[in-house]
């Protein structure tokens, strides 16, 4: 066969997947100017619920809170209401009455930090040290919400310590991203499979996560999270879910 042919057929061949590897480096290049300098304020509010099954005996939780978050050059600032405090410490007082009792209310206020407020008001970082260790597996045109979009699809390879290898013994992660015209993501969507071991005991842990997002001004805002975590172990089953919404304060 003529080699030019072989050549050009090679090309066609490689396209493709030349084509979906620009789309990631794009994307990168977008997420690197994110950097989120400009102050933001924001509302905060997550919906948690639990359940977690021994001997099929569910134990079931839920809670939702709503807090303040400002970023601005000064740092993060997180104002938590009195009324939520109070709730947080009435659930504390029955506990110590009754240990059957469960807290949930504490349980969520702890889970907004500073560090999980920031990535919320600017995902882009976050989204840039995942992409760090992605592979690409393919990119099509499609649409989010009546927006066209690149659907880029990524296998993450997991980078763990030594100590975490000896105890995974299977790990399987991907994320889908939808990116709008201008480069900005619109959405994402990732899930990871974990299979563990310690000694004769083994884990198992499906998490499925779900982003939906705005650019404001320097910032990716991920103005929707949804969490559902589930696995089983030790003879229990767990169940755990969680939606963050923020919304943007003038």
């Amino acid at each position: 066969m003529n080699r030019i042919l072989i050549f050009v057929l090679t090309l066609l061949a490689l396209s493709p997947a030349i084509a979906a590897a620009d789309v990631l480096s794009d994307l990168r290049g977008t997420l690197d100017r994110l950097r989120g300098r400009e102050p933001i304020r924001a509302t905060l509010e997550r919906q948690t619920s639990r359940e977690v099954k021994d001997d099929d005996k569910p134990d079931t939780e839920q809670a939702r809170v709503s807090v303040q978050v400002e970023d601005s050059a000064e740092g993060i600032r997180i104002l938590y209401p009195r009324e939520l405090l109070e709730q947080s410490e009435k659930e504390l007082r029955a506990k110590r009455g009754n240990p059957e009792n469960g807290s949930p209310t504490r349980g969520a206020i702890g889970s907004i930090d500073a560090l999980d407020a920031q990535a919320s008001l600017n995902f882009g970082p976050a989204m840039l040290e995942i992409l760090h260790s992605a592979a690409v597996i393919g990119s099509r045109a499609g649409v989010f919400q009546g927006r066209k979009a690149t659907i880029l699809s990524l296998k993450i390879n997991s980078r763990l310590s030594a100590r975490e290898r000896k105890h995974i013994k299977k790990i399987e992660e991907t994320m889908t991203i939808w990116i709008g015209e201008d480069g900005i993501p619109l959405a994402a969507e990732g899930e990871a499979k974990v299979k563990a071991g310690f000694l004769i005991l083994t884990f198992d842990n499906s998490r499925k996560e779900g982003w939906t997002f705005i650019q404001r001004g320097d910032r990716l805002v991920a103005t929707r999270h949804t969490e559902a975590d589930s696995g089983s172990g030790l003879g229990q089953k767990y169940q755990r879910n969680s939606t963050t919404t923020v919304t943007l304060i003038p």
